[in-house]
């Protein structure tokens, strides 16, 4: 997806076009992702649960497996999905409805998506809880609420997308982004069976 190229181009103008300004760039990135699963952990539980969600989240994203000395697409996704599902979060333990909240978690699940197409389960994820949490407390506009919830958490995610569309189509570059991000993503991910 070409978020990610705009991610390393942030990364480069700040730091410097070398490994030691990725390698920095990427301790920016995975720092703040630790403090944004601290965030969420302290948020939903208490300062304790965040503390050691964040800490066990720094041992594993430097992990392997998780490419954590690596500047993979996957940390930005992490990054992104988990600031919208933080402001998500705020969004449904709101006194009041705001919608721009909802659009603006909507906004940086759809900047994960621009990384990483993976960062659909991400938006998912979101739909899922904001539908669940509109059943509490019951009352008799809840399902229009969570309705408009949905409404402006899927523009919101939509707005990335739409505008790197129209940017790409303007370029004359579409057809190449369409074939790399879509028919070519689909060939990839249907060669191996569930079977297999």
């Amino acid at each position: 997806m070409p978020g990610i190229y705009a991610a390393f181009a942030v990364i480069m103008a700040v730091f410097g076009e070398s490994v030691k300004g990725i390698h920095l760039g990427l301790l920016l990135v995975t720092t703040t992702n630790i403090l944004l699963v601290y965030a969420i952990g302290r948020r939903r539980f208490d300062p304790l649960t965040g503390a050691v969600a964040g800490a066990v989240y720094a041992i594993l994203a430097l992990g392997q497996m998780a490419m954590g000395i690596h500047a993979h697409a996957t940390h930005f996704v992490v990054g992104f999905g988990l600031a919208g599902i933080l402001v998500l979060i705020c969004a449904l333990e709101a006194e009041r409805r705001i919608w721009a909240w909802y659009g603006m978690a909507g906004i940086l699940l759809g900047l994960a998506i621009l990384m990483k197409q993976h960062a659909l389960f991400y938006l998912a994820f979101a739909g899922l809880i904001t539908v669940a949490a509109g059943h509490r407390p019951p009352a008799p506009t809840a399902w229009r609420r969570t309705i408009l919830a949905v409404f402006a958490l899927g523009v919101g995610a939509i707005l990335p997308l739409l505008i790197t569309g129209l940017m790409l189509y303007w370029a004359g570059r579409f057809p190449q982004f369409w074939f790399w991000t879509v028919q070519y993503a689909r060939e990839y991910a249907t060669t191996t069976t569930l079977a297999d």
